[in-house]
């Protein structure tokens, strides 16, 4: 807060307008914060943030997020909901905010167990919100209930164009930065791009956390190339028939899974970051009448068992070629 804008014009913030035919520019890495007015319980998330002159924006949440929630349950009450929206700070707290949490989980106490200590915050200026205080730029406002623009076209990471739709409008209230502020951003489009880079940390931390409710996942790859959340590759311990079909409908029953429009199940052995092999074992090495699951539009396959006996190469063979590499005279 060493400088507060006055009067707040967003038309000062370097936004990008990233693809040709976006709908204006936007702000790509904002962490938004919303708390309930009923229990007081705050989210922060990373929703999409398009810029509409000196003073209004709009904020694209899905139905199901938490901000889309606490707006909700604003209008409810027929009262504005007070939002502010955060850009750069502590990596750790942008990361929490794109973290594929549960339902009512603190991202900001996700936020201080990654940096090991706890994440110091202040209150905003003109509502009752508290944000990190380490934070280059924090945007003030509120959503009227009701108050709606369209907003859009934006490029997304499938390859085209998310389309125009209405979105929840936000008047600012305040604009507050530091002196000499860091604008962060990143550009979203198809793979790989940089927050492909921050699924793949949300992979890795998310199974430490998905072993505990289910022992008999060994390890996940989330390929880059199916946008994270459309595919996952998981290698278990098979312990007996029907328990792969029961942990595919468990896992699409929770986040980040519920979105995977493939659940591909491969045996312990399996190195499951080898997505040609796995993908090379599910079409050539499965039965589509027993190892086939549809959920709607979404498909698990079981490729834990094989149908007789696989190809291994001779130890003793291969421990010849070893011995003898340098003899043959091959430069590889």
């Amino acid at each position: 807060r060493e400088v507060v804008m006055d009067p707040p014009d967003l038309c000062q913030l370097p936004a990008l307008h990233c693809w040709p035919g976006d709908g204006g520019r936007f702000l790509t890495q904002p962490l938004v914060f919303t708390r309930d007015p009923e229990t007081g319980r705050g989210n922060c998330g990373m929703y999409r943030v398009q810029l509409f002159g000196r003073d209004e924006a709009t904020l694209r949440w899905r139905p199901d997020s938490g901000g889309a929630r606490h707006q909700a349950a604003w209008a409810d009450r027929r009262e504005a909901m007070p939002v502010a929206i955060v850009l750069g700070g502590d990596p750790a707290a942008i990361y929490a905010a794109c973290a594929p949490l549960p339902d009512g989980a603190d991202e900001l106490a996700l936020a201080g167990w990654l940096r090991r200590r706890p994440l110091a915050t202040m209150p905003c200026l003109t509502n009752e919100l508290a944000v990190p205080a380490t934070a280059e730029f924090v945007i003030e406002g509120l959503v009227e209930p009701g108050a709606r623009r369209m907003e859009g076209p934006f490029g997304n990471h499938r390859g085209g164009y998310d389309p125009a739709a209405p979105a929840a409008l936000l008047r600012v209230t305040a604009i507050t930065h530091r002196q000499n502020p860091l604008f962060p951003a990143t550009i979203t489009g198809p793979p790989p791009m940089e927050s492909g880079y921050l699924a793949k940390l949300s992979e890795r931390l998310s199974l430490a956390l998905l072993q505990v409710d289910f022992p008999q996942i060994v390890d996940i790859n989330m390929p880059m190339e199916t946008i994270f959340h459309g595919v996952t590759l998981l290698a278990v311990r098979r312990q007996r028939d029907g328990d792969i079909a029961q942990l595919a409908r468990d896992l699409w029953g929770r986040k980040p899974f519920n979105g995977a429009k493939l659940l591909l199940f491969v045996d312990e052995e399996t190195d499951v970051q080898d997505a040609r092999g796995c993908f090379w074992r599910a079409i050539n090495r499965v039965d589509a009448q027993r190892d086939l699951l549809r959920d709607g539009q979404r498909l698990a396959i079981d490729a834990t068992g094989l149908t007789g006996k696989p190809l291994i190469l001779d130890p003793a063979v291969k421990a010849l070629i070893c011995r003898r590499w340098a003899e043959y005279g091959l430069d590889v």
